[in-house]
């Protein structure tokens, strides 16, 4: 299984990784940190790059953080933004939305409110919102059954 996660937080990309790779031993997985390169990414699929899985962080930088570039703003819906450019680039990727936040924006909307509204946008891309928690391990159950339930 090719998998691609798109997550600016080295600790938690590595312990996804973890878990995947533990779950799914042949997995193959490609790792981006910025909305930017994540688009990048996914648009390269349609030439060379087949993924059957790209796990989203919701809050990311606009582009990848170097010791000279800052990353520019900080996209508080940014796996909503890229959802919204695969379904419009017509990319038939299936998505999973891990998230630290248990709440977004001004109008805080809530862990539930944002599972509903991705469902609705993106029904034939969207496969469900994971919270992750670095201290609590039960992050990765959810991943592994929401998984395993779709392929």
């Amino acid at each position: 299984m090719r998998i691609l996660i798109v997550e600016d937080d080295d600790n938690k990309s590595k312990q996804i990784s973890q878990c995947l790779l533990y779950n799914w031993k042949d997995c193959d997985i490609i790792i981006k940190k910025s909305y930017q390169s994540g688009i990048k990414e996914i648009s390269n699929e349609i030439s060379n790059q087949i993924y059957d899985l790209i796990l989203l962080d919701m809050s990311m930088p606009t582009y990848d953080i170097t010791p000279t570039e800052p990353g520019g703003r900080l996209r508080l819906f940014g796996g909503e933004d890229i959802l919204r450019e695969m379904k419009r680039k017509k990319i038939n990727g299936k998505a999973i939305v891990v998230t630290q936040y248990d709440s977004f924006g001004e109008g805080e909307t809530t862990l539930e409110e944002l599972d509903v509204r991705l469902n609705k946008q993106f029904p034939l891309i969207y496969l469900g919102l994971v919270y992750y928690s670095a201290s609590i391990s039960n992050w990765a159950d959810d991943l592994e059954q929401l998984i395993n339930s779709n392929f």
